[in-house]
């Protein structure tokens, strides 16, 4: 019975943490869009499935990039993958805390 709770929990909190990382990956796109006045709107993004196909930033790089803003393109892109790196930095900086190490669950989660 442990083996399965433990198995349920893992899936279960593997869907819930990819999307939340998903969803900070495309919203730090959208975000710099939105504050180098690309988007109108931030949380205009398109959604895809739970298990990571078709999300989108919803910005049109082919017109940043007609219109000579390739620099403001660069910016966009590397939103995403910029928020990923921190978020891995700030998960190391958890993990090798004393309370994350002490708490299975915790470790678990930010791992």
């Amino acid at each position: 019975m442990k083996v399965i709770t433990f198995i349920s929990v893992l899936v279960i909190s593997f869907f819930i943490l990819h999307i939340l990382v998903l969803m900070m990956h495309e919203f730090s796109h959208s975000t710099l869009a939105w504050l180098l006045g690309v988007k109108a709107d931030p949380l205009n993004i398109i959604y895809g499935d739970l298990i990571g196909s078709g999300w989108d930033e919803n910005v049109d790089y082919g017109v940043l990039f007609h219109a000579g803003r390739g620099s403001t393109a660069a910016a966009i892109a590397f939103a995403g993958p910029f928020s990923n790196i921190a978020l891995f930095f700030v998960t190391a900086g958890l993990m090798a805390t004393g309370w994350v190490k002490e708490h299975r669950w915790a470790y678990h989660t930010v791992f």
